[in-house]
């Protein structure tokens, strides 16, 4: 089977079936919904990943807790599966409080922001 298209110009790491479930909110394309939900979404990317970091300065588990579990829902919800599944991994590990875990998994979230940014963008550059 041929991948769309839309499928094949889609980076890996957004899900084209959810960006397509966006899509169909919005059939004419006349609200810039899609559009609006990335452009929020970058926004929350922005502020969770900071509030991490800032958690993390302080050693605070239940800090990088709450930004991971609030990130893991927005990026689920437009797709970005690796973004949520790392999310989901940090929201684990700071339950059991603050460790070397915890501390050596957040360049992972790191790498799986700048990914998921990316494909945001490029995916608002063709909207």
């Amino acid at each position: 089977m041929t991948p769309s298209l839309h499928e094949a110009t889609t980076n890996d790491a957004l899900d084209p079936r959810s960006l397509d479930q966006l899509r169909a909110l919005d059939p004419t394309r006349s609200t810039g919904f899609l559009q609006r939900v990335l452009q929020t979404y970058l926004q929350a990317l922005e502020r969770q990943t900071g509030q991490m970091t800032e958690a993390a300065q302080r050693q605070d588990a239940g800090g990088v807790g709450a930004a991971a579990h609030s990130l893991k829902s927005a990026s689920a919800s437009i797709g970005a599966k690796s973004m949520a599944a790392e999310c989901a991994a940090l929201e684990r590990l700071a339950q059991a409080g603050w460790s070397p875990a915890l501390a050596l998994a957040l360049p992972d979230i790191g790498r799986a922001a700048a990914q998921a940014r990316t494909a945001v963008q490029r995916e608002l550059a063709s909207v």
